[in-house]
């Protein structure tokens, strides 16, 4: 306010200060007046400047400047240029006082606006206030909830605690996170006092399927386990006595010394000269070349990621000794790929195979959250061309010569 009030009263100030040189005989007798309307003037700058005066006094000072240019365009004399000059001051004054009234409103707005805001302010105050006293209760309840020596036995269990343990043990709770989780064939949940198997997953019939396919390969053979992290597979192989290379985009957490282990991608890693006498690709194959392992970015173009499953089983094949054995599990049924991995049919299965010949081939799939059968061989494949079925195939075949 300060700032508009000098712009508009210094005007005044220059003009009025021509004034108190009268021109004329005429108008000598308003000098006096002239003179002491300028002081005032000043004076109301100054404490527009200032700050030293409230609103309603500086109105004040304005209705007195008001009352005196009046008296002098009222006053003694013709003189054309203090007539003109009065003039603008009663214009510039008209303005002043507009100005101000206008000022006073949006003042009036902005304090009402400000006013509604503060109290909104305070009301999301005291509700956050109210919100943090809650956390705060509920974080006390959990504290309580988790302290091993209220909970002995599993009919102790809370709803709390059973949530906490289904994360601490599952694929992305802390034994994930310290790379020791393994894709075990049971899912257990936990649940309020008490705990359950929540589903039997695809490794009840793929683990067998692998460990019997090796029962003719001897002991010392040199083994390929292709995505071997979350499985017991490569550890398990070695304690049996093949020598075994593990390779996975992650880290093996398990340690023999007839286990190698890998952390490398199977496309840019470079195998060793001797062909491997087996080549293992236990529910690995379906994920290449897919975001959700790490492979999409790296991926040029839609056609890589396309080929991506076909290219890595074209390197097996390269890297296996004639004659040599591959144990492949993959999901089977309608055709289709998400961000997760590809299920197979018969046709694109029979494509990742192009160079195997097949001994064995089994078709199994999920009879309930509990139970997996197997139906048959690959003749059986109409029967898992059910919309939403969830099967699984797993082959043993050998490497054609070359």
């Amino acid at each position: 306010m300060r700032s508009f009030l000098k712009s508009l009263l210094r005007p005044f100030v220059r003009v009025l200060r021509r004034l108190w040189q009268p021109t004329t005989d005429a108008v000598a007798v308003g000098i006096d007046q002239t003179r002491e309307l300028g002081v005032m003037v000043e004076r109301a700058i100054m404490a527009a400047e200032s700050g030293s005066v409230s609103r309603d006094e500086l109105m004040n000072q304005l209705n007195m400047i008001w009352l005196e240019v009046n008296h002098l365009v009222r006053g003694p004399g013709n003189n054309q240029e203090a007539t003109s000059q009065r003039s603008q001051i009663n214009s510039r004054l008209n303005e002043l006082e507009v100005l101000i009234k206008r000022h006073g409103e949006t003042h009036a707005e902005l304090s009402a606006y400000t006013g509604h805001r503060l109290r909104d302010v305070a009301d999301h105050s005291l509700l956050a206030r109210q919100s943090l006293e809650d956390l705060r209760a509920e974080l006390d309840r959990l504290r309580s909830d988790m302290d091993p020596a209220r909970v002995t036995k599993i009919s102790d269990l809370s709803q709390s605690q059973a949530a906490f343990l289904n994360y601490a043990d599952g694929p992305w709770g802390f034994k994930a996170q310290a790379g020791v989780w393994f894709n075990w064939p049971f899912n257990i949940e936990h649940q309020i006092g008490g705990a359950v198997i929540r589903e039997v997953n695809e490794r009840i019939v793929e683990l067998p399927f692998v460990y019997a396919s090796m029962i003719g390969l001897k002991p010392g053979a040199h083994v390929l386990d292709l995505g071997c992290t979350e499985s017991p597979v490569a550890f398990s192989l070695a304690c049996l006595g093949y020598n075994v290379v593990a390779i996975d985009l992650r880290n093996y957490p398990l340690s023999h010394p007839r286990l190698t282990t890998v952390m490398n991608s199977f496309e840019t890693w470079d195998p060793p000269q001797t062909p491997f006498d087996a080549v293992i690709s236990l529910s690995s194959i379906e994920h290449f070349g897919l975001g959700a392992y790490g492979g999409l970015e790296s991926r040029e173009n839609e056609a890589d990621r396309k080929d991506a499953d076909r290219k890595a089983m074209a390197k097996l094949h390269a890297i296996t000794a004639d004659d040599g054995l591959l144990v492949l599990t993959a999901p089977f049924g309608v055709y289709g790929v998400d961000e997760l991995q590809r299920t197979y049919d018969l046709d694109h299965l029979m494509a990742l195979l192009e160079g195997w010949a097949i001994e064995e081939a089994s078709l199994a799939r999920r009879a309930s959250s509990s139970q997996w059968e197997v139906i048959g061989g690959l003749d059986r494949s109409d029967d898992m061309m059910q919309e939403g079925a969830r099967g699984v195939a797993m082959v043993r075949a050998r490497r054609r010569p070359r």
